[in-house]
């Protein structure tokens, strides 16, 4: 369960946010994109998850781990 879940793109080489484009990116993934929250609705459900990757050969344990979680999370958020 989540609430105000926001991302601030950055630029690569400086490391800002604070670049027109970035701000514009962050304020459409924010406001279109994502499902900013996933508390329970009256009814008391939620939107759930579902977790789906297999681990590739060389994959190393916290690879496979972000990214079998990512999956999950990409799910719920919308993206």
């Amino acid at each position: 369960m989540y609430d105000d879940l926001a991302i601030a793109l950055r630029d690569e080489e400086t490391g800002s946010e604070k670049g027109l484009l970035n701000r514009v990116k962050s304020l459409v993934a924010n406001d279109i994109v994502l499902r900013t929250h996933n508390e329970p609705d009256k009814s008391g459900a939620m939107k759930i998850g579902e977790i789906s990757y297999t681990r590739k050969r060389d994959d190393a344990f916290f690879q496979f781990l972000w990214q079998a979680v990512s999956t999950g999370m990409k799910d719920v958020v919308g993206y």
